[in-house]
């Protein structure tokens, strides 16, 4: 249904990205024991890391969950940054391991690439860990041998009651990086994962706010863009000058600027019969931008005659963008 709406093209809308977390369940119903550690000596005699792995109980589950640390790395071109791997060693003689999809690469590879320079991306980066294990002499092994860039093959092992291994899996990936951490030690993204820093609150991090001038720049740029032809009409030829002068003196050129593109777009919308878009339920900012990306401004555009715009129409206008403004601002 198409209706009257407010868009303020200075705000960039939210778009949601949901992330794999079958991964977590699938772990759970695996049953991971412990990490296994396999080494190969070097030329002299010294053993190097060549593969570790999740000890698991439930094969069905175990393949579930390495599906998708397989294709989070498939997806992001083989990256092996695909799946974040951190060692977190504890106070207490024990360490864990931190496990999940990278949130950068995976927000770069699900995010369309039209739309990455103006919306952003909300995404809650899932997380998954084995914990409770002592800090072994394989682990140290593990971690002062460990070089980044030396290729480490990832599976699962199949064990029995007694963690003795009875089969690992044909299929696995290959980690040429790991993070290695200490309690009370953390730097860097270490600080942002809630399994490996306890000390995370449960809230919602400080909102970086835009200026007004951001919010200026960011819509007469989006504008200039999308309606270069009413731009240039407004701006350079006085296109509603005589109309534009009645419109309350607290209103700047650029909002009722503004105002004017919506009232086309919502106009251009009817005379397309737009069906696919709808501006009265939740998202459709969004939509108007998909179809504005996809749908340059031209010659052929429709442009109704001046007495279609008013100053009633104008501020009535202006009133729902800047309502829009209020509401999105805080998001």
């Amino acid at each position: 249904m198409l209706r009257p709406f407010g868009l303020d093209f200075g705000l960039r809308p939210t778009m949601a990205l949901l992330f794999d977390t079958a991964f977590v369940e699938n772990y759970r119903k695996a049953e991971c024991g412990g990490l296994a550690y396999f080494n190969l000596m070097d030329s002299e005699g010294n053993e190097e890391p060549f593969e570790f792995g999740f000890m698991m109980k439930n094969e069905k589950y175990a393949d579930l969950f390495l599906d998708s640390l397989i294709a989070w790395q498939e997806k992001s071109g083989g990256d092996s940054n695909a799946i974040d791997m951190e060692f977190l060693e504890q106070k207490n003689g024990e360490y864990l391991l931190s496990f999940g999809p990278d949130l950068r690469l995976t927000i770069d590879r699900m995010l369309p690439a039209h739309l990455k320079e103006y919306v952003n991306p909300m995404a809650i980066q899932p997380f998954q860990s084995k914990a409770g294990m002592r800090i072994s002499p394989s682990f140290r092994l593990f971690r002062d041998k460990y070089v980044k860039g030396r290729k480490v093959a990832v599976r699962y092992y199949i064990v029995d009651e007694n963690y003795r291994v009875r089969k690992k899996s044909e299929r696995y990936f290959v980690k040429t990086e790991f993070k290695f951490s200490k309690e009370g030690e953390l730097t860097g993204d270490s600080l942002y994962n809630p399994l490996i820093n306890r000390a995370i609150k449960k809230e919602k991090p400080p909102k970086k706010l835009m200026t007004d001038d951001d919010v200026k720049s960011e819509r007469m740029k989006k504008l200039s863009y999308f309606f270069p032809l009413a731009h240039m009409r407004f701006f350079e030829e006085n296109w509603l000058a005589e109309i534009t002068k009645s419109v309350n003196t607290r209103y700047s050129s650029e909002q009722i600027f503004q105002a004017v593109c919506n009232i086309l777009l919502l106009e251009r919308l009817k005379k397309s019969n737009a069906s696919n878009i709808s501006t009265s339920s939740a998202g459709y900012d969004l939509c108007l931008l998909e179809h504005l990306i996809g749908t340059h401004e031209s010659f052929d555009s429709y442009f109704p005659d001046i007495t279609f715009f008013t100053k009633q129409s104008l501020e009535k206008q202006i009133r729902l963008d800047e309502k829009y403004f209020k509401t999105h601002s805080d998001k």
